[in-house]
């Protein structure tokens, strides 16, 4: 790669993918360690905002996709299939599970919960 635009967006990406991964490693890790009552009470949020941070990764990383094919990741056929088809099915996917708002308001309800209520925020 000559272009140091493209291996700047290529690094972004790259950090982005790596920092998710830490995260469902991370939740992954506590779902097999915890008994099951502990996951119930600690893992909802958690794994609530490890969708909604995949989801938002998933739409930076198709919308780079795109900027980075140029027009061709519009094209159904040709060389911007696979961005294409990766585009389509991301949007689909970024449904499953609940919105990002309504796991983002869930999330910190359950954060609330696990403080004390004699803390000060």
């Amino acid at each position: 790669m000559k272009q140091p635009v493209i291996r700047a967006r290529l690094a972004e990406l790259i950090a982005q993918l790596e920092a998710s991964q830490a995260f469902l490693e991370h939740v992954t890790y506590q779902m097999q360690n915890l008994n099951y009552e502990d996951q119930n009470r600690i893992l909802g949020g958690p794994i609530g905002l490890l969708k909604m941070q995949a989801a938002k990764m998933n739409q930076f990383v198709q919308d780079e996709c795109v900027q980075l094919m140029g027009g061709r990741g519009l094209t159904q056929n040709g060389m911007g299939q696979v961005v294409w088809r990766y585009r389509s099915a991301s949007q689909f996917n970024g449904i499953l599970g609940g919105s990002n708002e309504v796991l983002s308001d869930f999330a910190v309800r359950m954060l609330d919960r696990a403080y004390p209520r004699t803390s000060k925020l």
